[in-house]
């Protein structure tokens, strides 16, 4: 079990995988495709107790549109 922090969906896979590699400080992040042909980029899984203080962490370098996921 756990959370995830989702901090983009984007059209481009490479764009994904690109982002998902920056993102690799903050945790294992990843791309993963959607059923619409969408990528979502996804850092976790991360414990519930931490996701908020990972959001916040995360938010602060500028991905505003990031949420916790399950």
């Amino acid at each position: 079990p756990g959370r995830f922090i989702q901090v983009a969906a984007l059209s481009d896979e490479a764009k994904a995988r690109a982002l998902a590699s920056v993102l690799g400080d903050f945790g294992p992040a990843f791309a993963v495709p959607t059923d619409t042909g969408m990528w979502r980029v996804r850092i976790g899984p991360v414990a519930d107790a931490a996701a908020g203080d990972l959001l916040e962490d995360v938010r602060a370098a500028g991905y505003l549109e990031a949420r916790v996921v399950q």
